[in-house]
């Protein structure tokens, strides 16, 4: 009879913490800075040495600026003006700049007047470090978009050219790959493209909108992903058809990756009524579908911005704005199991959010815009934020004692 309630206690026990797994609580508000600047809606932020950046375009586009932020407390530490070359069209900025965080530098990369590639790095004080380097000169860069991820030693950018096909190259301090495609099929246009890494396999994703036509001309916007290993730099699968416009009679449109504990986490917008957010995520060692598609929330019309995710070591946060035009931020684990959503921003004119995490601190930082339709103009908000949300997933084939003792000092950790 003891033995027999001994073994119900502990799965009581067990299902407890498995309740408690795919439980979270709300995230803690830190600081908040409503001016970091006004500027246009593409923007791009990233951590290091304890400190967020963020990219940000001045209104017309004459200026790229950075934004020193103070990752525990929040404070502006300094802006700067990173370039004054920056690709305009119709004297707005029409493509968002990208960084990333790699060694002891900041990378940013953007398009400048000529359409070439341009990547410029600099420390937390946004003092420069690595001059301004060309990156592609030769076929032209679209204004389909650019990405750039950092991993195994090396950064990978990839961009859509000057004929709406996608490019890539790695490169490094001594290394500079040549200029490859990312994929040999023949598109309308590949473009938006996203581009990730996964520590845990040395693995990229690259994600994209993969625009084909039917013999009427009718145009299907599709989501494609590839992924490449860190170290060969050669395809890892070929072509993943993520979204079927074609099958599915739909649309999708700003595709996303963020790869974490073996997984790549891809989000995308179905670009018709009621505009839903969808996840999927991918084995990144193999390309082998592990969840999804599901549901993360509904935008609005014109919110069609990339809804960009973090891994903070246990799981996944998506930041997103929705059909009120305010920002959230919603937890998953890797099998596309939400947790909790948290308002970031209260209001009806947000968008366009980016995020960064501080893997040092526990602190995420969120940054939108605020649109401003008197004066057409949006303002740069920031905040960060702290939680205790992802409670680590179990390995279901460990020994219940194990669960329970792995179950136990997880109630007891603080976060």
């Amino acid at each position: 009879m003891k033995t027999g309630k001994i073994i119900a206690g502990l799965a009581v026990l067990v299902l407890s913490l498995v309740v408690l797994s795919s439980m979270s609580s709300a995230m803690n508000l830190q600081a908040t800075n409503a001016n970091i600047g006004v500027g246009s809606k593409y923007m791009a932020t990233a951590y290091g040495n304890g400190t967020f950046v963020e990219i940000w375009y001045s209104p017309d586009g004459k200026y790229m600026n950075a934004t020193a932020i103070n990752s525990t407390t929040g404070a502006m530490i300094t802006t700067k003006t990173i370039s004054q070359d920056v690709y305009t069209y119709n004297g707005k900025p029409s493509i968002k700049p990208v960084i990333v965080y790699v060694g002891d530098a900041f990378i940013v990369a953007w398009v400048n007047s000529s359409k070439y590639l341009e990547a410029i790095g600099f420390n937390s004080t946004l003092a420069i470090t690595i001059p301004e380097t060309t990156i592609n000169d030769t076929t032209g860069v679209s204004y389909k978009g650019i990405a750039l991820a950092a991993g195994a030693d090396k950064a990978f950018f990839v961009w859509s050219d000057s004929s709406y096909q996608l490019e890539g190259r790695f490169m490094n301090d001594t290394y500079h790959g040549s200029v490859f495609r990312i994929t040999n099929f023949d598109s309308v246009y590949q473009q938006a493209p996203w581009v990730a890494y996964d520590p845990a396999t040395n693995n990229f994703m690259v994600t994209w909108v993969n625009v084909t036509q039917n013999a009427t001309g009718t145009k299907f916007y599709n989501v494609t992903g590839k992924i490449f290993n860190g170290d060969s730099m050669s395809a890892v699968t070929g072509d993943i058809l993520i979204a079927n416009a074609y099958a599915d009679q739909s649309s999708y449109s700003t595709p996303t990756v963020c790869g974490g504990n073996g997984t790549f986490f891809v989000t995308y917008i179905t670009y018709l009524s009621p505009y839903n957010i969808n996840g999927v995520t991918y084995s990144a060692s193999n390309g082998n579908l592990v969840s999804g598609p599901f549901l993360i929330g509904t935008t609005y019309k014109y919110g069609r911005s990339p809804m960009p995710t973090v891994y903070d070591g246990n799981g996944f946060v998506v930041a997103w704005s929705n059909s009120s035009e305010s920002i959230l931020a919603t937890s998953f684990d890797i099998n596309g199991n939400a947790g909790t959503s948290q308002v970031i921003y209260n209001g009806t004119n947000g968008g366009n959010p980016v995020i960064a995490y501080d893997y040092d601190n526990g602190v995420y930082f969120f940054s939108w815009t605020e649109y401003n339709s008197t004066t057409k103009t949006y303002s740069l908000s920031s905040s960060i934020w702290t939680s205790d949300e992802f409670v680590p997933e179990f390995n279901f084939v460990l020994p219940v004692i194990a669960v329970v003792l792995v179950g136990m000092a997880i109630l007891r950790r603080k976060h």
